[in-house]
């Protein structure tokens, strides 16, 4: 049994169809090999569309956080893949992702969690929102001349479209090797 003062890293997200996991897992198939072999790729179970990143916080405070998290009233947004992208814009790149199309109702989102949790004082990310789902970790980070081909052939590319009738809130535990992302709750959006 978690003590009291222990602290859980937690994360908002939109989980993703089957359908989206099996395509994105497909890029990762079909990278070249020096991609492989550089990139440490997110476990297919574990892609997923960070909403917002809460970091540590208390145990005690999370049965606090999940009744706030029930007063948001977003509606159900399409979530479409397309593009691959990297991290940073320039430079070396260190992480790789798939890009996820303009939807009003996935910022709506976005913002009235922001909202919500403003009200419980936990801090927000001053980036801003740039939706995308991570497909892996570069490490060493590559020079983008490694990348440049293969992010041209997929720069029109395009993954399925699923509405996403929901968000939960993840645990992320954190140990050795990959990380486990256990689902905490999951609130509805409205149709």
């Amino acid at each position: 049994m978690p003590k009291s003062g222990e602290s859980m890293r937690l994360f908002l997200a939109f989980e993703l169809a089957d359908v989206q996991r099996a395509a994105l897992d497909q890029l990762r198939r079909n990278a070249p090999l020096r991609l492989k072999q550089a990139a440490r790729w997110v476990p297919k179970e574990n892609l997923h569309l960070t909403l917002h990143f809460l970091g540590d916080l208390p145990r005690e405070k999370l049965s606090e956080l999940k009744e706030t998290l029930r007063t948001v009233e977003a509606g159900c947004a399409n979530l479409a893949l397309r593009a691959l992208g990297r991290f940073p814009r320039r430079g070396k790149a260190r992480v790789l992702w798939a890009g996820v199309a303009e939807d009003e109702a996935l910022r709506d989102c976005h913002e009235q969690l922001a909202r919500a949790l403003t009200r419980l004082d936990l801090p927000l990310s001053a980036a801003p929102f740039t939706p995308h789902i991570t497909l892996a970790r570069l490490r060493p980070p590559l020079e983008y001349a490694e990348l440049a081909g293969w992010l041209a052939e997929q720069a029109s590319w395009r993954g399925p479209r699923t509405l996403v009738s929901h968000f939960t809130l993840f645990e992320s535990q954190l140990g050795v090797g990959v990380p486990r992302y256990i689902p905490l709750a999951r609130y509805p959006l409205a149709q």
